[in-house]
């Protein structure tokens, strides 16, 4: 059947050859089952699993599963990488940036921002304008706010000698109060970095 549905050339089979048309019984409805025959044993082979498939790419991704000694004892299951730095004491600070009025310190999804107790006088108001870091350019003036608002959760803001003014956008105002002032900002997606930005102003000089 299949030799006389074929064309001269042999090289597809013809529903309308002469040697195949009209000579057999559903002839043409065989015919386009095994030409279809193909595709379809490919379609089912191929069909993607229904539901989620959780060990899709495990091969390129993984976590390590923690034995039971590990959860048991964590300091004794953990195993430092090469060049990975040991974890610090959960109260530990640090600081990232500092001058002569303020010190900036970083806080898993925030920051602080403190005088710096060395006696001096502060300007009475400052002005924090802060970002998530940009591979190019200005942070800051790319700045959207679907990135986040600081009026909005889940910005969460805290003071301690100081008054917010201004809560707007990405930008923060305040009015210090003592010199020991401390303003804690947190909420910000803790897997990106942030940039923060201060500028003191002296509300009777304007600068």
């Amino acid at each position: 059947m299949l030799g006389d549905s074929e064309n001269p050339a042999h090289t597809e089979w013809q529903e309308r050859s002469p040697k195949f048309k009209d000579r057999y019984r559903h002839g043409p409805y065989t015919l386009r089952y095994v030409k279809n025959a193909p595709r379809e044993i490919v379609r089912i082979l191929t069909r993607p699993k229904e539901g989620r498939d959780l060990t899709l790419l495990q091969h390129l991704f993984s976590l390590d599963v923690p034995t039971e000694e590990a959860v048991l004892d964590p300091k004794k299951g953990r195993q430092d990488k090469p060049g990975e730095e040991a974890p610090t004491d959960a109260g530990h600070v640090e600081t990232v940036g500092r001058d002569r009025f303020f010190q900036l310190q970083k806080l898993r999804g925030g920051f602080r921002l403190a005088g710096t107790g060395n006696g001096r006088p502060v300007p009475r108001h400052a002005a924090v304008w802060v970002a998530y870091e940009t591979r190019r350019g200005n942070p800051f003036s790319q700045y959207q706010p679907p990135d986040f608002e600081v009026d909005k959760p889940p910005i969460e803001l805290g003071t301690d000698g100081a008054e917010v003014i201004r809560r707007q956008g990405n930008i923060l105002v305040f009015k210090i109060h003592r010199p020991d002032f401390q303003v804690m900002v947190k909420g910000f997606d803790v897997h990106r970095d942030v940039r923060v930005k201060v500028l003191g102003v002296d509300e009777e000089t304007g600068t």
